[in-house]
């Protein structure tokens, strides 16, 4: 191995738990040095000099909109060009034509695996015009993706038609089992489910905007962005979320509202029944883009969230509650981070986050003496609801402190840690939090893992009787850490402390 083929990761790339950095990290986050760029017509010497300036390993050939019509890499002159041709040859007769390339958003996984597919040692990274952003090379990608975690998420990386992604989606129980087993955090495999999840739902999009194409609707009318909400926008997901998802069109001339706004519709039900298809529920609350309340121009979106923030009520504290955990799922990323801006300026007004903290329904699941709280309904008569009693109440407390600072992170843990910077929790307050967060995350996941392997649907339940004596405690542990943050939350935020 030369020293150009010596893997070196850049010092951002997790070292850490491997199998998550495949599904969080996307390949435009692990750039080397994009290959040196020639003309079409350059000859053999013009490339060399350009793959060594580079420093890459490998020269492009660029047709005339600026896309690769052929790469050379350090193999192919070792291969081809060594003792086979001059240095005034044309380069592209030396090159390899059909040029196999990741696009930025992909998944390191799916990079990782076309250079493993077509045995690569460089792969070009391109941009959504097909011009390049820069290069992965296997030796780099080899130390996050070791031959095992790759057979792993496999069945994901090929996952492009509706019952392949149902197929997918159903092995998330066997991969957070994996998790676990090998001892990976939970808030770290409820970010790789999320991510997971949120990867179906942008390819599914792409399926049915395909579908849309070949059935004569056209190209999308406006730019857009789409959304997902709640714990899948705090990428908190668990085995089964539902749906809770919008769109966020760029501004466009009310006249045109009946065509741009129809043809988002029709995507959204189409969308949305992919959705349901691969396993993600219809949501019975009606928060998804099929409804016109989450489907909306950015400008909208502005004034309507206005409104929800000067309402008074518990319908719309729970608009908010859902929207303000918003985050990108696919599109143009300035539309949600227009809307992010918005909301985070406007949402700082004490007398709404007073209100928000006044109409908080959950509440930590201690009874008489701080002992568990259990179900008394029959179907879950002696359980705990953990998320209801645990991770909401953490959650919601956050979100609205975060709110209260300017925070604006989504997920819980990013915005304790955001709480903590600035000095609204002190740092042996925002570890016990993070703990406490961790405690419910994972019992939680392990319940639902035990449930989908004996064959049942995954719910928000552990069985108090199932509970070590160690886990117990920690659970009881964590949520008198959860209603101390109420407290915290309540008395900052001028709210009734309860």
């Amino acid at each position: 191995m030369t020293g150009a083929d010596k893997p070196e990761a850049p010092p951002s790339a997790p070292r850490r738990n491997l199998r998550t950095s495949l599904f969080r990290m996307r390949a435009a986050d692990f750039l080397g040095p994009p290959p040196g760029m020639i003309r079409a017509d350059a000859n053999i010497a013009e490339a060399i000099r350009a793959m060594v300036a580079s420093g890459s390993g490998a020269a492009a050939a660029l047709d005339a909109e600026g896309r690769i019509a052929g790469i050379l890499t350090e193999k192919d002159v070792a291969e081809r060009v060594a003792l086979r041709a001059r240095a005034d040859d044309p380069a592209l007769a030396v090159m390899t034509r059909r040029v196999v390339s990741a696009g930025a958003d992909d998944f390191l996984c799916e990079a990782i695996a076309k250079m493993r597919q077509h045995k690569l040692r460089h792969l070009p990274v391109v941009d959504a015009e097909g011009k390049p952003r820069g290069m992965l090379r296997l030796g780099a990608g080899l130390m996050l993706a070791a031959e095992s975690e790759m057979r792993e998420v496999e069945w994901l990386v090929g996952a492009r038609t509706i019952a392949g992604m149902r197929e997918a989606k159903a092995n998330q129980a066997k991969l957070a089992a994996n998790l676990t087993a090998d001892h990976v955090p939970a808030a770290e495999a409820l970010s790789l489910l999320s991510g997971f999840n949120r990867e179906l739902h942008r390819r599914a999009a792409a399926l049915c905007m395909r579908e849309m194409l070949d059935a004569g609707e056209g190209e999308p009318p406006a730019a857009f962005a789409l959304i997902v909400m709640g714990s899948g926008g705090r990428m908190e997901s668990f085995l089964r979320p539902d749906q809770d998802n919008g769109i966020v069109l760029d501004d466009y001339p009310d006249s045109e509202h009946s065509r741009v706004d129809g043809w988002f519709l029709r995507f959204a039900e189409r969308w949305t029944a992919a959705l349901d298809a691969i396993g993600f529920p219809l949501c019975e609350g009606n928060v998804m883009a099929t409804n016109p309340v989450w489907r909306k121009p950015l400008s909208w979106w502005k004034i309507q969230t206005s409104r929800w923030m000067e309402g008074r009520g518990r319908f719309a504290s729970s608009l908010v509650n859902i929207f303000f955990d918003f985050s990108r799922a696919d599109g143009e990323r300035d539309l949600t981070a227009a809307l992010r801006a918005h909301i985070t300026a406007r949402a700082r007004n004490p007398h709404f986050l007073g209100r928000q903290m006044t109409d908080a329904r959950t509440r930590a699941g201690l009874g008489w003496f701080n002992r568990l709280k259990t179900e008394s309904a029959p179907e879950h008569r002696g359980e705990v609801n953990v998320k209801k009693a645990g991770i909401m109440p953490l959650a919601e407390s956050a979100r609205l402190l975060a709110l209260r600072h300017g925070v604006a992170e989504v997920s819980t843990l990013s915005r304790l840690r955001g709480l903590r910077d600035c000095g609204e929790l002190s740092a042996d307050f925002c570890d016990e939090l993070e703990s406490a967060f961790e405690v419910f995350a994972g019992a939680l996941l392990r319940a639902q893992i035990e449930t989908a392997e004996a064959g049942g649907v995954p719910g928000n339940y552990v069985r108090a009787k199932s509970l070590s004596t160690r886990m117990r405690k920690d659970l009881t542990r964590a949520l008198k850490s959860a209603r101390k943050f109420r407290t915290h939350a309540e008395v900052r935020l001028f709210a009734r402390v309860v």
